[in-house]
């Protein structure tokens, strides 16, 4: 396998760039992500309202971490997306890209970190269990996955 340069950024990706990132990496969601949002919208919320934490590679986004650091809910960050192209699987780098989501979450003083993974998406649930997340009860053919940070 051919690990090319990376470089991580913060809140540097437009909309476009999230948006042909998610096209790529659409299938690797379960179920795809298509399938549940439109992927036009949901990048222009996220370059709008999200917190980025993305890996760049020759100007290609090739990974992304987006989530919600609100005031109205001081105490719970939520990531709302996790994605990497599939050329860069098992090369390390989601963990680098939630490594910075966690810190920032630390950073800024939240308590803990929430998403949602499908049941049936074992490989992501063991990938956030290695990271710390604890399941909670299923609803809906969801699990909602929560992080403590601690002090």
């Amino acid at each position: 396998m051919k690990i090319t340069a990376f470089n991580l950024t913060v809140k540097q990706a437009t909309a476009r760039d999230i948006r042909d990132h998610l096209l790529k990496c659409d299938n690797s969601f379960v179920p795809p992500l298509s399938s549940r949002v439109d992927l036009a919208d949901y990048s222009l919320k996220l370059a709008k309202k999200a917190v980025t934490f993305e890996a760049f590679a020759g100007g290609e986004l090739i990974g992304l971490v987006a989530a919600y650091f609100t005031k109205e809910n001081q105490n719970e960050a939520y990531i709302t997306n996790v994605s990497v192209i599939s050329s860069y699987e098992g090369t390390g780098l989601p963990n680098k890209l939630m490594d910075l989501c966690m810190e920032y979450a630390k950073e800024q003083k939240f308590a803990s970190i929430v998403l949602e993974v499908s049941v049936s998406n074992r490989r992501a649930i063991r990938f956030y269990e290695k990271l710390g997340f604890k399941a909670e009860p299923e609803n809906n053919g969801q699990y909602s996955m929560r992080y403590l940070i601690s002090e």
